[in-house]
């Protein structure tokens, strides 16, 4: 965290607004708080704390105690903080609980506690979150630590300084998790017990599995199971033979059965062919009632051609009547139009005086209409010179406005030139930031390069996991096989020995001379090569499994050290959350700044040079300024002499005709009226004429109407007497029974047609049916009918039977699969068993170390711990022998019980005594010393290891007093050498000697009206 800009009001001994902006200490990067005691100096460091955490910078400083005293209760007490977080910005605005006046009414309020929290976004500030407690969380989640914290490594107060030398192991812990996030360690711890647990838990439950499957199945091993299994086996066999003969049984049953099913189903085709001729034959009758009404039908259609053309003369002589009807009425309108017509041409032609009137006076106003254009001439060119004066005059203002802009120009080249001063003075810090991003971007680079390596461990392991398991289970199958084949070779040699026994002769093994049971081999017997064969591949399994197992665990060592690896490249990031990308484009953004200073020298001469040139430039602005003035009287003068002549044109103008609009109507009027005129009397003439040729047409066509319905006429009377003729030819005597003939759908053609394809599908039938009888009786003349329920009840007992024993031996083959299954899975149990045993040894010893059950007592996140401890203390003495003139350097103490809570004490050893001791015992001097080397070598491991917190910044209140002059001046040169690492130190102190070391001063002074602050920078 990085301060930029600091403001408060009515907080602490400040009563009226102050703001403290960090950027006025350009490049010093360490800086002194001074002033009298009192004056105000740590109520600077609590405005920080406060508006951070929304707490005091100590313990015993309450926020209530925090507002002004003097400050009005119309005066809100209220922090504001702007600061930078790595690459990042942010705002805070906190103000705490106070007695405020009333908005409404008399009297006063407690008004809440609130806080707002800002990130920017290139300029503008978007809400991040709001809420007193809110910010606070949100504050302790991106500082990585909590107020307490914060006062032991950022902001050391009064009272709290020597917190992080003195505290207890339990806290310094804490604040090392965070600030080294090492929570990772103890995730690894918990992960190894809980696989550690799982793997002991499968363990049993295999364990469990194995010994309920063999209750199970009601054996007490493995080996009583298998023979188990080979007495089903020869069950199943003597069920298969007793099967196969029931089933030819059924099959000959089923024949006989089938036979008499084809015998019965002749007759049945007999019974149905007799049934249907004789439906034909009940149906005859109808049948022929309907055929001789189709005939009729087929008649009456054939005449169909010759009455459509009796229709059709009909329509043709209705329709040529009715168009002569219409011819007659259009002669008789016509003849009606054709007098109103010339009436409205005679009415025309007396109009013919008031046409030659308007003639007139349309020549009188085309004379108007030419003086009004030189008037109009005139008013143009009074607008050209009017315009003209007002260009001039804009042409003035534009000049104007160029020697304002000119001016403004200056004044924002001073700007930039004095912005361009300042640049310059930052090229030393840019390049320094240039080189820091560098580094890191190393470390990022190399931060991923591990990661990736751990992803390919990560991969390799679980390969070798996955070989791991297939070659235990080839190696447990392989086994499995080995044992049933020395089985069936123990049980093969009984069987040749039981061979060769005869009756009253003694057996070679037992002696006896009666053989009740001699052994039979139920299976192929191996020999003694196969054995061999399968002992040797077990064998090689066996060295196989044994290689990928080692494989395996060092697969699992390679993935631990990667781990590790990354882990550690991890945490010398500042910040684990940029990778080289981000801090790539950081590094550009920084050598374009270090450009920028570079350039900037270069950019003053030019920027004086520009000023000389502004200057220039404005001179000849001036003068251009009055140039245009002159421009301006020249046009107005102009103006005034051509509105003089249009004055004088206006004059020859009639009053009434002045206005353009006005003459331009009235010659619109008059020419419209005597074009209508003319117009009208054109119209009324061609009209007549057009009238006169149109009933000339008219009376024609009517003659050739009156012909054309006198042809029509006899053409019906001719067709009418044709359709008697043929209709009495086809049988029809009358036209009604004609029309009969084709009543309803009887004279629709596809009907008909329907009609004769019914037809002949019944004939069709009717003839199919008679020979069907004739074939049926024929093929059953010769046969006995069979009874069809004595045959199927004989199959169906066949059937029965056959079921039965199928259903048996299926019971058992599914058994006995079961059984073969059920014994491979055993094996496959037993193997994964002696696999999970030999990983619970090498995981459960890991977990029994990462969690303290070793030789030390001590976790592995305590080790880490222990470890950075020492990096840090390390790192811390490099400024304590210095500073203590090589007398003090500190080192971790001896715990005094082996226990996990121990491991992060700190003591101090004296070169001169040459023992060690408690740091407690440490003069106040000695112990402002040693905390503030802690504090400083704390900073510097967590920056190099970068565990996701940035340390830029750190403040000291007070313990100057109590160094000799001496002391003093090495512990200043300590801090002065922290400005290389870019990180702003701040230092709290009213001893006045610090003024002479430090060029950069915060001056608090304390006056009536309260305190104030400013930066003296030298």
């Amino acid at each position: 965290m990085r301060p930029i800009r600091l403001s408060f009001a009515a907080f602490g001994s400040y009563e009226k607004k102050t703001t403290i902006d960090f950027r006025e200490l350009r490049k010093h990067a360490f800086f002194l708080i001074h002033g009298a005691t009192g004056a105000g100096k740590t109520t600077i460091l609590d405005a920080i704390c406060f508006a951070l955490y929304g707490d005091a910078s100590g313990e015993n400083r309450e926020v209530r105690m925090l507002r002004n005293e003097q400050a009005g209760m119309d005066e809100a007490t209220w922090v504001e903080l702007d600061f930078m977080l790595g690459a990042k910005r942010y705002f805070i605005w906190r103000s705490p609980e106070q007695l405020r006046l009333k908005k409404r009414g008399e009297g006063t309020t407690i008004s809440t506690a609130e806080a707002l929290l800002y990130a920017f976004e290139g300029e503008e500030k978007k809400l991040l979150v709001e809420g007193y407690l809110n910010v606070t969380a949100k504050v302790e989640e991106l500082l990585g630590f909590k107020s307490s914290q914060f006062r032991q490594v950022v902001l050391l107060p009064q009272g709290e300084f020597l917190r992080l030398l003195l505290a207890k192991s339990n806290e310094r812990q804490e604040i090392m998790e965070v600030l080294f996030n090492t929570e990772i360690y103890r995730g690894i711890e918990e992960g190894l017990k809980k696989k550690a647990r799982d793997i002991e838990k499968k363990h049993e439950e295999i364990k469990q599995r194995h010994a309920m499957l063999l209750v199970d199945e009601g054996a007490s091993s493995l080996e009583e199971f298998a023979l188990l299994l080979r007495q089903k086996e020869v069950r199943w066999q003597e069920l298969q033979e007793k099967v196969q003969a029931k089933q030819q049984l059924r099959e000959t049953m089923q024949q006989n059965e089938q036979q008499a099913r084809q015998i019965e189903n002749r007759f049945v085709i007999r019974e149905t062919a007799e049934k249907e001729a004789e439906s034909c034959k009940e149906k005859l009758p109808d049948f022929t009632r309907f055929k001789e009404r189709y005939e009729t039908a087929e008649r009456a259609a054939a005449l169909s051609d010759i009455a459509r053309e009796c229709r059709r003369a009909d329509d043709e002589y209705a329709a040529k009547g009715k168009y002569l009807e219409e011819m007659q009425a259009r002669q008789a309108k016509l003849q009606q139009e054709l007098k109103q017509v010339q009436h409205r041409y005679e009415a025309e032609l007396a109009r013919d005086p008031l046409r030659k009137e308007l003639e007139k006076k349309l020549n009188k106003l085309v004379e108007y209409r030419t003086l009004s254009a030189a008037v109009m001439e005139a008013e143009r060119e009074v607008e050209q010179q009017s315009a003209a004066a007002k260009r001039a005059m804009e042409q003035k203002k534009i000049r104007e406005e160029e020697r304002t802009s000119l001016d403004q120009c200056r004044t924002e080249l001073q700007i930039r030139l004095s912005e361009t001063m300042l640049l310059a003075g930052e090229e030393k810090a840019a390049a320094m930031e240039v080189e820091n991003l560098q580094k890191e971007q190393l470390r990022a680079a190399e931060a991923e390069e591990y990661e990736k390596k751990r992803q390919e461990m990560a991969i390799t392991a679980k390969a070798a996991q996955e070989a791991l398991k297939r070659d235990e289970e080839e190696y447990s199958c392989r086994r499995a096989r080995l044992e049933r084949l020395q089985h069936l070779f123990a049980e093969g040699q009984a069987a040749l020995l039981a061979a060769g026994l005869q009756e009253d002769q003694p057996c070679p093994v037992c002696g006896s001379r009666e053989h009740p049971c001699p052994a039979i081999s139920q299976a192929i017997v191996p020999d003694e090569a196969e054995i061999k064969d399968a002992q040797a591949g077990l064998q090689r399994w066996d060295e196989r499994r044994k290689k990928t197992a080692q494989f395996h665990l060092e697969a699992e060592n390679a993935l631990a050290a990667a781990i590790s690896r990354a882990e550690q490249s991890r945490q010398q990031l500042c910040d684990v959350r940029r990778t080289p990308e981000v801090i790539g484009k950081e590094l550009a953004e920084a050598r374009e700044q270090a450009m920028k200073a570079v350039q900037a020298v270069k950019q003053k001469e030019i920027l004086v040079k520009r000023m000389e040139e502004i200057q220039k430039r404005l001179a000849a602005a001036a003068q251009f300024v009055q140039t245009a003035e002159a421009e301006v009287f020249r046009a107005e003068g102009g103006y005034h002499t051509a509105l003089g002549a249009l004055q004088e044109k206006r004059k020859l103008l009639p009053e009434e005709y002045r206005d353009s609009g006005v003459l331009q109507r009235s010659e619109e009027e008059c020419t419209v009226r005597l074009q209508t005129m003319q117009e009208a009397l054109q119209g009324a003439e061609k009209s007549l004429h057009a009238l006169q040729e149109t009933l000339a047409a008219l009376n024609a066509a009517k003659g050739a109407a009156e012909k054309a319905w006198t042809e029509s006429m006899e053409k019906m009377e001719r067709l009418q007497k044709e359709f008697v003729s043929r209709r009495v030819q086809a049988g029809f005597a009358t036209a009604e029974l004609y029309e009969a003939a084709l009543a309803e759908q009887w004279s629709d053609g596809d009907y008909r047609q329907r009609v004769k394809q019914h037809i002949r599908d019944f004939e069709d039938r009717y003839t199919a049916a008679q020979a069907a009888v004739q074939k049926a009786v024929a093929e059953t003349e010769h046969l006995v009918r069979p009874d069809l329920e004595a045959a199927a009840k004989a199959r169906q007992a066949a059937d029965n039977a056959w079921t039965e024993s199928y259903g048996e031996a299926q019971k058992l083959s599914a058994d006995l699969q079961r059984g073969r299954a059920k014994e491979k899975q055993l094996q496959v149990i037993a193997a994964r068993a002696e696999s999970i045993g030999l990983a619970y040894r090498s995981i459960g010893r890991l977990s029994e170390v990462a969690n303290g059950k070793n030789a030390h007592g001590i976790t592995f996140q305590r080790y880490v711990l222990r470890s950075l401890l020492h990096d840090v203390i390390d790192a811390a003495n490099e400024r304590l022998l210095v500073m203590s003139r090589g007398q003090y350097q500190l080192q971790p103490g001896e715990r005094a019980r082996k226990n996990m809570a121990g491991g992060l004490d700190i003591e101090v050893f004296d070169e001169y005594t040459g023992y060690a001791r408690s740091v407690a015992t440490l003069s106040g001097g000695e112990s402002f010393l040693a905390s503030l080397s802690l504090a400083l070598g704390l900073a510097d491991v967590v920056q190099s290891y970068a565990g996701g917190i940035r340390l830029d910044t750190i403040f000291i209140d007070e313990g100057f007093g109590t160094l000799d002059s001496e002391t003093l001046d090495v512990a200043i040169d300590t801090l002065i050498e922290l400005q290389k690492s870019g990180r702003l130190v701040g230092i709290i102190s009213h001893v006045e000697e610090l003024r002479e070391h430090i060029g950069a001063c915060l001056e608090v002074s304390k006056t009536r009206d309260g305190s104030t602050a400013r930066f003296i920078v030298d």
